[in-house]
């Protein structure tokens, strides 16, 4: 899901991208399994991959799920972040995201395989024409996921309210990208300034929910340029102690 971001990342930075568990090479290298998955394990897999690589604190991107996992692991562990870059952002779960998912837990998960329902998903996340692309990647990269992962990373979606356990007064430099038609999300996503203080939000035109793919030269460039920006005003801090 990050291809269209590696090249032109590792242009400027030194970059790392996991695989969650259930996702990808996790799935293949993880035989030993746990019969729960949550957000506090996600975030406790992402503190001790960087130990183990020797990376004390890091800049973070992550889109869509990606952003719930990370505002757990800014909960837990915020000592470690540089800043956060969110696209495609998720919140608090409004009435309207809480019917989603009470339907899809009640009927949907019921009647439905586990592709079905992902590829539901991708018309309701990404319904116009213009977002097909995008919504193609998402369906194709959601077979390779097992139905046995999908259902614990669905329940931990189910029951977690991520937002809400956020601290309030963040300061962390946080760049939050969205797509002007990301139906779902969109509206929710504003809630960002109730807890963090430090927050560029940016508005992608004719862009749907997963901005990174569907408008990859401009979440790139917004991208780059914030964490430069972050690292330049380092710089000069650091050259004025010096001094």
């Amino acid at each position: 899901m990050w291809y269209k971001q590696i090249k032109a990342f590792a242009e400027h930075f030194k970059v790392l991208v996991f695989d969650i568990r259930g996702h990808g090479e996790t799935s293949k290298n993880m035989p030993i399994d746990v019969p729960e998955y949550t957000f506090d394990l996600a975030a406790d897999d992402i503190k001790q991959l960087m130990q183990h690589l020797g990376i004390k604190k890091a800049h973070f991107c992550g889109v869509s799920f990606g952003t719930m996992i990370l505002q757990r692991f800014l909960t837990k562990y915020p000592s470690m972040v540089k800043s956060l870059i969110f696209g495609g952002l998720i919140t608090k779960y409004s009435l309207i995201h809480r019917l989603l998912i009470h339907l899809g837990d009640k009927i949907l998960m019921k009647i439905m395989s586990k592709d079905t329902f992902y590829k539901l998903c991708a018309y309701l996340f990404m319904p116009k024409k213009r977002h097909a692309a995008a919504r193609k990647l998402f369906i194709r990269e959601s077979k390779k996921v097992s139905s046995d992962a999908f259902i614990k990373w669905w329940k931990a979606v189910r029951r977690e309210k991520i937002f809400e356990l956020l601290p309030s007064n963040i300061t962390i430099p946080t760049l939050v990208l969205m797509g002007s038609e990301d139906y779902v999300f969109l509206k929710s996503s504003r809630l960002i300034h109730q807890k963090f203080k430090n927050v560029t939000y940016v508005m992608i035109e004719k862009c749907g929910h997963v901005c990174s793919l569907e408008k990859h030269k401009i979440f790139n460039e917004h991208c780059i340029r914030f964490i430069q920006g972050i690292k330049d005003k380092l710089q000069v801090q650091n050259h004025a102690v010096n001094e």
